[in-house]
């Protein structure tokens, strides 16, 4: 063996004496195939000594992976010209660069997106090109500017486009009634910005307990029922349900008010409930009882779904008997509802009754 490696260095350097002439060169063995990935491919083993003549080539460089190391040159035969060094292994593909981290789009004041991280070059083969660092991913957006102070609350849009009223105030003078009276004036302001769309603005006040003189007006007299706090609301609406909109206050009522009785409403009769055919109308009796006369006198009104009324007077009758004599006109025939309301200003009782009309009406 230190023979053939001695002639094989001779061969490199010199060229040893082959044989006669020297023999043909014989083909050197493949280098062993480079080991794929990991750290490069273990080199290719030398070739196996030709005959003399050419040198063999060395093996070929491993594909893939980190660059396998170049093959040995095959030993020259003798008196051959010295096997050529095998060509250098090829190098590795370098690392793709890692890809750039997308900065992170900044958010109204967001944090601004943090940059990829560099790519890490792949390491080089043998002979191989190192590998491209990523490129750093773009920076985050700037968070943008904090948003102004909010604006004055503007009236609010209900259906259609419609704007919903508003209610500037509402006020009792007093608010807190004295000793020795009952009554505050009530008071709202209130407006519609488009006027009569849908409908014209209406307000109402509306009180847990005692009487208002006109529910309807911007301005009326609240009359205290029971003694203590009084929750008083004002509803305003311009016909679009979605925009009714309410205010409230407590008026604080004097203890020395006497707590309300509410009336009594014992009687509604319908004389006849079937009204003969020829005839349209009949005759409605009511009787209510006013039992305190306070906040207001007793008041009895009657109401139906369709038909008209006639003498609705309130009668005053003996032992406080507030009633009604009235006559009802069909406007249809059928059966209807027909109710009378008892109120004091401060409570309201309902009774209710049927009459049928004939068919067909003369």
């Amino acid at each position: 063996m230190k023979c053939l490696a001695l002639v094989a260095l001779v061969s490199l350097v010199f060229g040893c004496g082959g044989g006669s002439g020297g023999g043909t060169a014989g083909d050197g063995g493949r280098g062993g195939t480079a080991g794929t990935g990991g750290s490069g491919g273990t080199a290719g083993t030398a070739g196996v000594e030709g005959d003399a003549g050419v040198g063999g080539f060395g093996g070929s460089a491993g594909s893939g992976g980190i660059g396998g190391a170049a093959g040995g040159g095959g030993e020259g035969g003798e008196g051959g010209v010295g096997g050529a060094a095998a060509a250098a292994g090829a190098g590795g593909t370098a690392g793709a660069g890692g890809a750039s981290g997308s900065g992170g789009n900044g958010g109204a004041g967001g944090t601004a997106g943090t940059a990829g991280a560099s790519g890490s070059g792949g390491d080089a083969g043998a002979g191989g090109a190192s590998g491209t660092g990523g490129n750093a991913g773009a920076g985050g957006m700037g968070g943008a500017a904090g948003l102004g102070g909010s604006g004055g609350t503007g009236g609010t849009t209900g259906t259609d486009g419609n704007v919903c009223p508003v209610i500037a105030s509402l006020t009792a003078m007093p608010l807190t009634i004295p000793i020795g009276e009952l009554q505050s004036v009530v008071a709202v302001d209130a407006s519609d910005p488009d006027a009569v769309n849908p409908h014209p603005l209406v307000t109402t006040f509306v009180a847990e307990s005692g009487a208002l003189d006109d529910p309807n007006a911007a301005s009326t007299l609240f009359t205290c029922s029971d003694p203590g706090f009084v929750e008083l609301c004002v509803r305003a609406s311009d016909g679009d349900p979605i925009c009714d909109k309410e205010r409230c206050i407590d008026i604080v009522c004097p203890p020395d008010v006497v707590p309300n009785v509410c009336p009594m409403l014992n009687v509604i009769n319908a004389i006849p409930s079937t009204i003969k055919a020829g005839n349209s109308s009949t005759m409605i009796q009511t009787r209510g009882q006013e039992t305190d006369g306070v906040p207001f006198p007793l008041l009895l009104s009657l109401s139906a779904l369709w038909g008209t009324f006639e003498n609705t007077e309130n009668l005053q009758m003996p032992s406080n008997v507030v009633g009604q004599n009235a006559t009802y006109i069909c406007d249809r025939p059928g059966p209807v509802e027909i109710c009378v309301d008892a109120t004091d200003g401060a409570c309201t009782k309902t009774l209710c009754t049927d009459v049928t009309c004939p068919n067909p009406l003369p």
